[in-house]
């Protein structure tokens, strides 16, 4: 571990200005991604994660491995991926809980575009299979990677690559369905 490294724990453990700013802008910038989408926890998502900063330092936990800052990123970036999984079970229902909207008669027009849409959906999820599907359910259960990797046996490293290649696959899928859909003859129109 650096002696600037060194310096910046130990002032923002004893409220440094200096210390405390630099890493206070750290934090800020490591989370500004996830500003609007916590909107009114934003400010507790910030404090929470410099409390959790101060434990950290605390207990030693830097060893100088990478460099401060990545370390505080990261620290910052899982506290907030945390909150907002945290955000995302509390407002989960099953749909068969969530009352239909009032809303007026959809046209023929709109019945057939959401029936088009829907069967293109039900296609994707197909065509992905039964691994993708799995993960993809976890997911929406709100399993964390980590928990997944231990149920899958993988690495938590694997495991991101494997949603990866599981979205970009189904991103694949449906945009060969939309075009498919919007002309199933594979004739382009000239005019």
């Amino acid at each position: 571990m650096t002696q600037r490294d060194q310096a910046l724990i130990r002032g923002y453990l004893t409220g440094a200005t200096a210390a405390v700013r630099v890493i206070d802008r750290w934090i800020a910038a490591a989370v500004q991604s996830f500003r609007f989408r916590l909107g009114h926890r934003w400010e507790d998502l910030l404090q929470d994660i410099r409390l959790e900063t101060v434990r950290l330092f605390q207990a030693g936990d830097f060893r100088g491995e990478a460099q401060l800052k990545t370390y505080v990123w990261r620290t910052a970036v899982h506290a907030a991926i945390n909150q907002v999984r945290r955000e995302s079970l509390r407002d989960h229902r099953s749909l068969d809980e969530v009352p239909a909207p009032l809303e007026a008669a959809a046209s023929p027009l709109e019945q057939a575009i959401r029936a088009q849409e829907e069967g293109i959906a039900h296609r994707v999820l197909e065509e992905a299979g039964v691994p993708c599907q799995q993960l993809w359910r976890r997911i929406l259960d709100g399993c964390s990677y980590a928990e997944m990797s231990t149920e899958f046996g993988v690495s938590p490293g694997a495991l991101r690559a494997r949603v990866w290649r599981c979205r970009q696959c189904a991103l694949q899928s449906r945009d060969r369905l939309l075009r498919a859909s919007k002309d199933p003859s594979g004739r382009k129109d000239t005019f």
